[in-house]
């Protein structure tokens, strides 16, 4: 398992699925910053944000990082929709979680560590991106075997 995570094609599939969060949340501060500077109130603001990032995230990494159009051909439009709803409800349930466990891991560098608060911004990301969202994306969200599991809609 471990020879198969440092493989080649592995690593650059880590460094795609970093680079399609870097691309998200540059789109979500951009578009907080120019809701906000057109007189949207800044919690709205915040919110499209993150959602247009969390949007794009999901779909550089389905087309782009894993592929999973390609691994798991749909016989019919509607089992292509159900593929990748599946894909989408499991992505949002895990970006909830990210979104808690990132809160905590901030939480817990600045009070209890006593970090400044940009660093534990960035080592809580950096913390959350590589041993929960990458993990999950790539073996449950993204994944050709959970795609074909009952949860998305087909059965094994």
């Amino acid at each position: 398992m471990i020879r198969h995570l440092m493989s080649p094609v592995e690593v650059v599939r880590f460094v795609k699925a970093q680079c399609s969060t870097g691309i998200a949340t540059l789109l979500e501060w951009g578009l907080v910053l120019l809701l906000t500077r057109l007189g949207l109130w800044y919690v709205g603001s915040a919110v499209a944000g993150a959602v247009a990032g969390g949007v794009t995230d999901f779909a550089i990494k389905k087309w782009w990082v894993f592929s999973t159009h390609r691994a798991e051909p749909a016989a019919s439009p509607a089992s292509a929709l159900a593929l990748t709803g599946g894909e989408a409800i499991r992505y949002a349930a895990v970006s909830g979680a990210s979104a808690l466990l990132y809160g905590a891991a901030v939480y817990l560098l600045v009070d209890l560590l006593h970090w400044h608060l940009p660093v534990a911004v960035v080592g809580g990301s950096v913390l959350v991106g590589i041993f929960w969202n990458y993990p999950l994306h790539r073996f449950f969200v993204f994944s050709p075997v959970t795609a074909s599991s009952p949860v998305s809609g087909h059965s094994a």
